[in-house]
């Protein structure tokens, strides 16, 4: 019995794809947020892109297996011309 839950939680921790949260100033249009989304789009293993121009917070979902640096994250809203202020991972 406690192989078959332990199995079971295994299987739905390494379905769930994770998730990065940052916040970043001077996202004021839709279409500053267009070319932001755009951008990290175009990283490998992101699965979507979500902006709210309102909070100032971009979500991403990242396919199973994949990590995104922080330092990459950055330096890609810095090129779109945007500033982090803050970068969460869930």
């Amino acid at each position: 019995m406690n192989r078959v839950l332990i199995g079971l939680l295994l299987s739905l921790s390494l379905s769930i794809s994770a998730e990065v949260v940052m916040r970043v100033d001077g996202l004021a249009c839709a279409f500053c947020a267009y070319g932001l989304e755009k951008k990290l789009k175009s990283l490998k293993g992101v699965e979507e892109v979500k902006i709210s121009l309102n909070e100032g917070r971009v979500w991403i979902r990242l396919k199973e297996g994949y990590r995104v640096d922080e330092d990459t994250l950055r330096k890609l809203v810095k090129e779109s011309g945007f500033v982090v202020r803050e970068i969460t991972v869930r």
